[in-house]
């Protein structure tokens, strides 16, 4: 994956649209501490979701919360 900073608006998109409900996001974090789920991986499904986003035109039309 290129060598891109990860923007506070990419983390946003990942987790707080319909990617992720709450409990599926605190398994992240846990996987995270525990080193089960790499950072580098976070990384690229971060950027790939953004990607997502991208090719589907829903970034730009707000970041929309899942409750």
């Amino acid at each position: 994956m290129e060598d891109k900073k990860i923007t506070t608006d990419q983390i946003e998109f990942f987790i707080g649209s319909d990617n992720l409900s709450p409990s599926q996001l605190l398994s992240l974090i846990k996987d995270l501490a525990n080193k089960s789920y790499s950072a580098e991986s976070f990384r690229e499904d971060v950027l790939n979701h953004w990607k997502w986003g991208n090719e589907i035109g829903e970034i730009g039309e707000g970041l929309k919360q899942p409750f």
